[in-house]
């Protein structure tokens, strides 16, 4: 679990709402709830996701790198 009051968290929020504008609006509490629920995962190069079909319980925030969405394959 993240110390909401250490700098390193302040920092990683303070970014995450200037480098992706969907997050602007969050009040900090907010902000922290969605980073105290938040787990980092990697993935290989042409590793799937998520398909199509799938139901899915998570939100993926792609901090470095690059994601390709394909519509409609199995």
């Amino acid at each position: 679990m993240l110390d909401f009051h250490a700098q390193d968290t302040k920092i990683f929020l303070q970014q995450l709402v200037q480098q992706r504008p969907l997050f602007e609006e969050l009040t900090m509490d907010e902000l922290y709830q969605m980073v105290a629920h938040a787990h980092k995962r990697s993935f290989l190069a042409g590793e799937c996701i998520l398909r199509e079909s799938e139901l899915g319980d998570s939100m993926f925030i792609v901090w470095t790198g690059r994601v390709s969405v394909i519509k409609g394959t199995t």
